[in-house]
């Protein structure tokens, strides 16, 4: 009788630490499972964040293309020779306003602060 009193006492022991190491087990794997899915939703994320840069890549594509597109027509080549050559075209007659003002007015600013700055002046005119 005293055996299987030990045997059941032995046996309660063998249960009870067998549970609780399940229990520890069943806890570390539940611990790696939020780790696990933490690490997922991270990753989701950045999939998003980066299929957001592809488009707006492609599309940037899209704009140089076109632009390409366009450098390679006579349009943008008459442009181009216009506006940093000044060229025009033949019978074209360009009109220019204001420029003949503009150039008066800035030689005579230009001479007017030139005679308040230069010192000589003022000395001989004290002398």
């Amino acid at each position: 009788m005293k055996n299987i009193k030990k045997r059941k006492s032995q046996s309660k022991t063998a249960m009870i630490s067998i549970t609780f190491v399940v229990g520890i087990l069943f806890l570390g794997m539940m611990g790696k499972s939020l780790n696990l899915q933490k690490q997922l939703s991270s990753y989701d994320s950045q999939i998003s964040d980066l299929d957001s840069q592809i488009e707006d890549e492609e599309g940037r594509t899209t704009e140089i293309d076109d632009l390409k597109e366009y450098m390679e027509t006579d349009e943008y080549a008459e442009e181009t020779a216009r506006e940093k050559l000044g060229l025009v075209k033949e019978n074209e007659i360009v009109f220019k306003e204001g420029e003949d003002n503009l150039q008066k007015e800035s030689s005579q600013d230009t001479e007017s602060s030139q005679d308040s700055n230069d010192p000589s002046q003022d000395e001989s005119a004290e002398g």
